[in-house]
């Protein structure tokens, strides 16, 4: 899934060097702002991706805490209800 949306984005970015915007300084300035942008929605995909599978893989393991990508470990078991904080 990572390869596939990385691969997605590199499509993406080709597609919009074909189309000659980068021909003007306006242009180069919209289309930066656009890829990057763009990096930001793709990268937050994939991190929410690995989450998710993370968290998956991990409720077969009796719920032992997981690794989040900034290194802060966290549990992963379902959260609490408002019941269990009383």
């Amino acid at each position: 899934m990572v390869v596939a949306v990385s691969l997605e984005k590199r499509v993406l970015f080709d597609c919009i060097e074909e189309e000659g915007l980068l021909d003007s300084a306006y242009n180069l300035h919209a289309v930066l702002q656009l890829m990057m942008e763009l990096t930001r929605f793709f990268d937050k995909a994939i991190t929410h991706s690995v989450l998710g599978y993370e968290h998956q893989r991990r409720i077969g393991d009796g719920g032992r805490p997981a690794i989040h990508p900034t290194g802060v470990w966290f549990p992963v078991s379902s959260p609490r209800s408002d019941d269990d904080h009383h």
